[in-house]
């Protein structure tokens, strides 16, 4: 546990690359507000009893999401813990999917598929009815992303042009869960998912 100073509030971080923290709330507001006996006598030291403890962090929500390109498959992980494995299609060899780290950065219901004019929410919409665009190569979302389909044969297979495709009934349930910012991890991967998160410093809750 790694303890980071800074101004007036003290910040613990718990996973690496951002994934998640425990941030101590601000000493000045809160003296104001609680008994001076629930607070550490110097900056940066803790308090004993372990409830105290609990009450001074201020947990904040964490996810994850890892993409298997070999095996086509998603896992998504929430406040420490696996919560569904699904199966995807991913890019095809002449347009791959891109490995590496890439955060989500927008949510949209019923995009229009822009390159053929098939409007948002129209069963021949190749990206579903929902869109989670991922900042790739600069991209900002408006290129790459985890997206439902028109055609639920093509789940499982290495078919499209570089998003992540899922079932529509999956991308819906998912879409609701996912918060804008989440990690996403895209690689070939041979280890059990609990081990490629804590590879990648997302830590787990049993």
């Amino acid at each position: 546990m790694k303890k980071v100073l800074a101004g007036a509030g003290i910040c613990v971080l718990l996973m690496g690359a951002g994934l998640g923290a425990y941030i101590y709330k601000e000493d000045r507001e809160e003296r104001q507000a609680q008994p001076a006996a629930a607070f550490p006598q110097r900056q940066g030291e803790l308090p004993q009893d372990e409830k105290t403890l609990q009450q001074y962090l201020l947990p904040v929500p964490q996810q994850l999401i890892l993409i298997n390109r070999e095996s086509n498959q998603l896992a998504f992980f929430q406040e420490g813990r696996l919560v569904k494995v699904y199966r995807i299609s991913t890019g095809k060899r002449a347009t791959p999917t891109p490995a590496g780290v890439f955060p989500v950065v927008n949510k949209i219901k019923n995009r229009p598929f822009y390159k053929f004019n098939i409007p948002g929410g129209d069963p021949r919409n190749p990206l579903g009815d929902r869109w989670m665009g991922l900042d790739i190569d600069g991209t900002n979302g408006t290129t790459y992303a985890i997206h439902g389909n028109s055609n639920s044969a093509t789940i499982g297979y290495h078919v499209s042009n570089g998003c992540i495709r899922m079932y529509n009934e999956d991308v819906r349930s998912l879409f609701e869960q996912v918060a804008v910012g989440t990690v996403v991890i895209i690689g070939d991967f041979d280890a059990p998912w609990a081990a490629i998160a804590l590879q990648h410093g997302y830590k787990l809750y049993g």
